[in-house]
């Protein structure tokens, strides 16, 4: 026999799974990890739910799943788990509402998260930890290859 709380779980996760993959939600299922994420309950922003598995099997990605994800809802429009899918919350800011994050319209932060400039993305790319043993991943991890790497004239 099934508890209470897994029915709810699995009956959540098929409600999901009916919507397409990125939905609009009128507020967050997890208010203080949002306000952790920097939402605010006002008109300029906007919760949207988005599955992370890119329906590609066999394939491990370097990216983590939510990094995607972010990308995913940044192209489509400028954190629950189930048995399937899971579901991140990305917060997509409207900033002509609010002159406090108008600092995000300014073409330097155009499209963070295809860059990798969001905290999934400088998780993935090794860029939340310091220290010694994590030299190599400063610049990024190419920049430091081609550092490295000595090319000479053949004859010299």
């Amino acid at each position: 026999r099934r508890k209470p709380s897994e029915l709810c779980g699995s009956r959540s996760g098929t409600l999901y799974r009916q919507h397409p993959s990125i939905v609009q939600i009128t507020h967050p299922p997890r208010p203080d990890k949002a306000r952790q994420s920097g939402y605010r309950p006002s008109s300029c922003y906007i919760v949207y739910g988005k599955p992370t598995n890119q329906f590609v099997t066999q394939l491990e990605l370097q990216r983590s799943k939510r990094a995607v994800a972010e990308e995913c809802a940044g192209r489509k429009l400028g954190v629950l788990t189930d048995s399937t899918y899971k579901y991140y919350e990305a917060i997509l800011v409207d900033a002509a509402h609010n002159p406090r994050i108008s600092w995000i319209c300014n073409p330097v932060h155009k499209h963070r998260e295809l860059r990798g400039l969001t905290s999934a993305g400088k998780k993935c790319r090794g860029l939340n930890v310091k220290g010694h043993l994590h030299h190599k991943a400063r610049p990024s991890r190419r920049a430091n290859w081609k550092n490295n790497t000595g090319s000479l004239p053949r004859y010299r």
